[in-house]
């Protein structure tokens, strides 16, 4: 807490975008590679988990990712090697997989697993909620930014921002946390950014043959029991799709990735149907890190780097330029 006054803008409300999903599950994924985006996985991960620790949106069951597919039963090989001093995530075995998921035979349809044991479920909504209850917060909903300009006189530098109802809000410093919106009011920064729609869907009480407690089922997409038996399903991968609207075609395909892997190992009852539950569109980078920070001045890195376009390993002396008291946190 360094003191600033904040006033956070929001188009709907609190949580209504990606982050309005009425469950999500908190795991990571792990790679026997070590890279930055590996290495930003796990510690963004853990620290989540720091975060969440003891908060009432928070169910610690656990997240069992299953090792379906030839590959990822070799990356699972790799992995062992690795896991066995780490107390986050252990690589089990298909015959420790089955006892997790309740079923103490196994057979040839049980796989080998990645358990993350303090792992679980979480309320989206009500965590972004409780991050924003602080009395230096103010928070504006139904305001739907269209516009931000750079207002520069010799004396300070200040954003104004103007809604769609044409109301004008000012600022020093100003923060963009739109996710894949950013790019209506930074069009410069759609060569970085891309929307990736996804769909949950919802399948009827008695659906599943795990407990309520039992832990979160990942495979290449997941499952979340609940106490009736139905289960949370999802999440369909649409690539550079800006619409939530939900599709019936999304469900089948859910249904399906599920019925494909959860079936055969009798975690599912067959018949189902599901039913649509919420659709919304995220964000992600080209490489998938994040993109935090000073906004850069695009022209003005574009004329002093140039000679990085033939010359890649060229050493520039230059420092970056940016824009002043504008931010991104994507």
């Amino acid at each position: 807490d360094r003191g600033w006054q904040v006033t956070v803008l929001e188009k709907q409300s609190v949580g209504a975008g990606s982050s309005g999903n009425p469950i999500a599950a908190t795991f990571t994924r792990v790679s026997p590679h070590e890279n930055p985006l590996s290495r930003f996985a796990v510690l963004s991960y853990l620290h989540a988990l720091r975060q969440l620790q003891g908060h009432p949106c928070f169910e610690p069951r656990g997240v069992l990712q299953l090792m379906h597919s030839e590959k990822q039963q070799q990356q699972w090989r790799q992995l062992s090697a690795l896991c066995e001093p780490q107390s986050w995530v252990q690589c089990l075995s298909p015959l420790e997989t089955a006892v997790k998921l309740g079923r103490p035979n196994a057979d040839e349809s049980t796989m080998p697993s990645i358990w993350f044991p303090s792992a679980g479920t979480v309320k989206p909504a009500l965590w972004c909620a409780e991050r924003l209850n602080h009395p230096n917060i103010t928070v504006l909903t139904s305001v739907d930014v269209i516009s931000i300009q750079a207002l520069d006189t010799p004396a300070e530098h200040r954003w104004q921002l103007e809604d769609a109802q044409g109301r004008q809000y000012r600022s020093d410093n100003l923060v963009l946390c739109c996710a894949h919106h950013t790019v209506d009011l930074l069009p410069d920064m759609s060569a970085l950014i891309r929307g990736i729609r996804g769909q949950l869907s919802q399948l009827p009480a008695g659906s599943t043959l795990l407990g309520h407690q039992a832990p979160v089922v990942c495979h290449e997409g997941y499952l979340i029991p609940a106490q009736d038996g139905s289960a949370t399903i999802g999440a369909t991968y649409d690539l550079n799709s800006d619409r939530a609207d939900l599709k019936a075609s999304d469900d089948i395909d859910n249904l399906m990735q599920s019925e494909k892997v959860l079936a055969p190992m009798g975690l599912l009852r067959n018949g189902l149907q599901a039913a649509p539950l919420r659709a919304a569109v995220r964000c992600a980078s080209r490489d998938y890190l994040p993109l935090v920070g000073a906004v850069p001045d695009i022209a003005a890195m574009s004329t002093d780097f140039k000679a990085l376009r033939r010359d890649a390993k060229k050493r520039i002396e230059e420092t970056g330029s940016y824009i002043p008291g504008l931010y991104i946190n994507v």
